[in-house]
């Protein structure tokens, strides 16, 4: 047998070789039980913890409600938890809005080819900056001293603290993953149906809701949840511009690390907040019944239509230039000797923010935290996927990583942030890069198994049973079979897991100490002291670290795809 990779052609060489289904392997067993292990270690204990603890009074150890009772007379929450709400609610609407005339614009119309091309390089920027870059990016560029009111003769267009400055930047958080939902939700549209429908007589109007709107509300559903879900939960951009507009996040934070801090309380709070999650899972679970299967699909190519295809190219070009100048001072003011009031151009903010030993101490910290979580989590949430679809568990084993997968999808950074402070303080794992490592791992785990499962269910199902009576025994196959043709994906987890580890805020605000503050935990730092050229440093050093690593992981599983085809 040869060491290249086996592909569907070679199987096929293997004909009438059948064999009844061998019984679960032994390593498939040990992994099974080492992923109940952790996930019961980092997932269901310290989640548990934290529920035991918000039933818990401080004072006498005793359980009740008396913290619910305390927390839910407090004025302050009920506010904060209305404002979350609230902003989180029109936040989805517009991002949804937003994300869909887009996407409806590259399926529905006939955009210029390098439009199609640059529409996900260009919307996936937002995603290689921390969140609360966005903040200070919206401060320096709608604030009264901003780019924007300067260019406008020192008119603001709108005060950006407060709900303003929270709608835009939970917009631009999420409208990336809200075009990427839609998207591809649209490669599942059978455009026959539309042009039936015209061609039937039907108007514009009546054509698009029955041929699209119809189709898509599942997907249209889960954009809004996730984006409403994703705004709720984030901690980052309130950081910077909430002002005195108080939402959740903010009091979980000031509950746990203010003057007064209380751990009873902010359990309760992080409790709280774990009320979009339950409700996103009983409304993505409603609206799966709206998904429409269409059994075979025919490619059609739309007519051109100057006034359609002009007005969507223009609107993509308005709707991506704009989120892009909203981050242009991240790229302006590192290289200004003293912005705004001395703008001549100088790297000695850069100089003199990396020689520093104390940044070079947070970087070395952010890369290590970085790379640790994108090896650890690329091996987990491989094997985890390949046992659940090809290691021949019963289907309710099987279906038990997939359950885990759904929890630590719905449990926000700061709930898992809060519940390993209170169930990890006094070990030996406290303020250690460890316990941010395994934060990190298990919060980011959902993704990368899902894509991880994808790439296994393609897969040819008889391939192992082609190796073994090959005479391969199961890591032989595991080396030569499965893991060349999972290849590709394997660099995309990798770069998944290192991105957005790097600019995660919400899970590690809790946990990190003086020996291992992170790049983003030391921006938060940072503006508590108004020192806005070592944050937007700072955040220039990890959109450059990112855009590398996506540029290398993207070309490394471009290239393993084009071996896989050749051979």
């Amino acid at each position: 047998m040869s060491e290249g990779p086996l592909t569907s052609a070679s199987t096929s060489k293997i004909a009438n070789s059948k064999k009844p289904a061998s019984k679960t392997r032994i390593e498939v067993r040990v992994i099974y039980a080492s992923l109940i292990l952790i996930f019961t270690a980092f997932l269901a204990l310290p989640l548990g913890g934290l529920f035991v603890r918000a039933f818990t009074d401080g004072s006498t150890g005793e359980l009740g409600l008396g913290n619910f009772s305390q927390v839910l007379a407090h004025p302050d929450f009920l506010t904060s938890l209305g404002n979350s709400f609230l902003v989180s609610a029109l936040a989805g609407v517009i991002t949804t809005t937003l994300a869909f005339i887009l996407a409806y614009g590259v399926n529905m119309a006939r955009l210029p080819k390098w439009l199609e091309r640059t529409i996900p390089i260009v919307i996936a920027i937002p995603a290689l900056f921390p969140t609360i870059t966005y903040g200070f990016a919206i401060i320096y560029t709608f604030g009264r001293q901003g780019v924007a009111t300067e260019l406008l003769g020192g008119h603001q267009l709108f005060e950006i603290y407060g709900i303003n400055g929270l709608l835009l930047g939970y917009v631009i958080y999420t409208l990336p993953i809200a075009y990427l939902l839609i998207d591809n939700g649209f490669r599942y549209i059978d455009k026959r149906f539309f042009i039936v429908s015209r061609i039937m007589g039907d108007g514009g109007i009546k054509a698009f809701a029955r041929a699209v709107l119809y189709p898509m509300i599942g997907t249209i559903g889960a954009a809004f949840v996730q984006s409403f879900a994703l705004s709720f939960a984030d901690f980052g951009i309130p950081a910077a511009v909430a002002g005195r507009f108080q939402v959740l996040s903010r009091t979980l934070f000031d509950t746990m690390l203010g003057a007064v801090p209380s751990f009873e309380l902010g359990a309760v709070v992080a409790i709280a907040m774990l009320l979009p999650s339950v409700m996103s899972v009983v409304i993505l679970t409603w609206l799966d019944r709206f998904t429409i299967n269409y059994k075979k699909f025919t490619p059609v190519t739309l007519r051109k239509h100057k006034l359609r295809d002009t007005c969507f190219s223009v609107y993509a070009i308005a709707l991506l230039l704009a989120m892009v100048s909203i981050f242009a001072v991240v790229f302006i003011v590192p290289f200004t000797a003293q912005w705004p009031w001395d703008r001549s151009l100088s790297i000695d903010p850069i100089i003199n923010t990396f020689s520093d030993a104390q940044y070079q101490m947070i970087a070395s910290n952010s890369l290590i935290f970085a790379l640790a979580t994108a090896v650890i989590g690329t091996i987990l949430t491989f094997f985890a996927a390949l046992i659940a679809r090809r290691g021949n568990l019963p289907k309710r084993i099987a279906g038990s990583i997939d359950t885990f997968s759904i929890v630590t999808n719905s449990v926000p950074g700061m709930v898992m942030g809060v519940a390993y402070l209170l169930f990890f303080v006094g070990t030996p794992m406290q303020n250690t890069l460890f316990i941010l490592i395994a934060c990190s791992v298990i919060h980011l785990f959902s993704t990368p198994y899902l894509m991880f499962s994808g790439a296994f269910a393609r897969m040819n199902k008889s391939w192992e049973l082609t190796a073994e009576l090959m005479g391969d025994n199961w890591f032989k196959t595991l080396r030569r079979i499965l893991v060349p043709n999972v290849l590709p994906t394997v660099f995309e987890v990798f770069g998944y897991f290192f991105i957005y580890t790097m600019v995660t805020i919400s899970g590690v605000i809790f946990l990190v100490s003086a020996h291992t503050a992170l790049l983003t935990t030391r921006i938060t730092q940072l503006s508590y002291f108004a020192r806005f050229e070592e944050i937007f440093v700072l955040s220039l050093g990890i959109f450059i670290i990112n855009l590398a690593m996506r540029i290398m992981t993207k070309y490394a599983a471009r290239k393993a795809q084009t071996r896989l085809q050749g051979e």
